[in-house]
């Protein structure tokens, strides 16, 4: 079953014809990748779905119902996150606060929940009373991925995650991640192939504001041809 849909979906941006036509279908329980160069709509698509950056037309179906026409304030609502780009973590806060603000009104975080939470990025146990400020860069990730988990949504969007991390954060990102999709649907709009492939479903190419293949994860490990033509690798 499709958790999510999108049928020729256009989007401006400034008067900008960004997304030209983005058809594509996101698997429920699976995380598929969506891949393409700098420039090629990855990010647009995502705040799209949002309602960031509306759609001017086309239609976009979340486990069957119509959300293009609906406020970015309640589309969250529905049971969809998004990590963005960037980490956006409030500085001033705390990390346990940085948490706490992210839980939607009429909702409680549950210890098992944070437990569930400490237990996907365990270094977070020792960083609940430190301001965002005081974060690394791999830590400000790690709290903007936690944030989108306290609710327990069912579809996270998250935006090039391993972006300026060292090595080790990656591969801690990469365990994560593969905890992560065992409990709810992931998007992911990511640079670095060998990262998304570690961890992939499927896959999506966007190309000049439009999908231009997708499939298999394996499909695109075995296709040198298509990750050079795509993706330059």
């Amino acid at each position: 079953m499709n958790i999510l849909e999108m049928h020729e979906v256009h989007t401006f941006i400034a008067g900008f014809h960004i997304l030209e036509g983005v058809t594509l279908t996101a698997e429920h329980g699976k995380l598929t990748i969506l891949l393409g160069r700098n420039g090629s709509g990855k990010t647009t698509t995502i705040k799209t779905i949002m309602g960031l950056t509306p759609a001017g037309s086309g239609e976009i179906l979340f486990q069957g119902k119509a959300i293009q026409k609906m406020h970015d304030f309640e589309i969250p609502w529905l049971g969809i996150s998004l990590v963005p780009e960037g980490r956006d973590v409030f500085s001033q806060l705390t990390v346990e606060e940085n948490l706490l603000i992210a839980v939607r009104k009429g909702k409680n975080i549950t210890k098992q929940r944070l437990d569930y939470i400490v237990n996907i990025f365990p270094p977070m146990k020792d960083l609940f009373k430190k301001k965002g400020r005081n974060l690394s860069g791999g830590e400000k990730q790690m709290v903007a991925v936690a944030r989108a988990l306290v609710n327990d949504d069912e579809l996270l969007l998250i935006d090039e995650p391993t972006k300026g991390l060292a090595p080790i954060m990656v591969e801690s990102m990469r365990l994560a991640l593969a905890e992560i999709k065992k409990n709810a649907t992931i998007i992911l709009v990511e640079q670095n192939f060998e990262f998304a492939s570690s961890i992939a479903d499927d896959f999506l190419i966007m190309e000049h504001g439009k999908i231009a293949c997708g499939g298999k994860i394996g499909d695109l490990i075995n296709n040198e041809e298509m990750q050079h033509r795509y993706l330059g690798v």
